[in-house]
């Protein structure tokens, strides 16, 4: 499951929200880094931003099945970038990573957003 986020409201919508969110409660630095994105980036119609709160096991293969964008190709550009933030709950590091694609028919830009386990992260530095 994915958030779509495509303007400030919708952001400050998600803050109001995020209490609520329980286990999914998304921490403060992955916000900051989504409003600098809005105010910096998204600028098309086309163009927004993809929060997974699920964690992702698989970089491409869960993120492009998740966005159900099958007909179109993306292209990969470099917008790449990891947070690693402190669980509020177990003080355990959390990794978020990010990067951006294109989609060639439509011109827009997809900022995507998600975290990842620590096992699937070892798992992917193996492969």
């Amino acid at each position: 499951m994915f958030i779509k986020i495509t303007d400030r409201s919708q952001l400050f919508l998600l803050r109001q929200l995020n209490r609520y969110l329980g286990k999914r409660k998304l921490p403060d630095a992955v916000l900051g880094l989504i409003r600098q994105i809005l105010k910096d980036e998204v600028k098309s119609v086309h163009d927004y931003i993809a929060l997974f709160l699920d964690p992702i096991q698989d970089d491409t293969i869960s993120i492009y099945d998740a966005l159900h964008l099958h007909p179109y190709t993306f292209t990969e550009w470099d917008r790449d970038f990891e947070l690693d933030v402190k669980d509020r709950r177990d003080g355990n590091r959390i990794t978020w990573s990010g990067y951006g694609v294109e989609v060639r028919e439509t011109g827009g830009k997809i900022y995507l957003i998600y975290s990842m386990r620590k096992k699937d992260v070892r798992r992917k530095g193996k492969l």
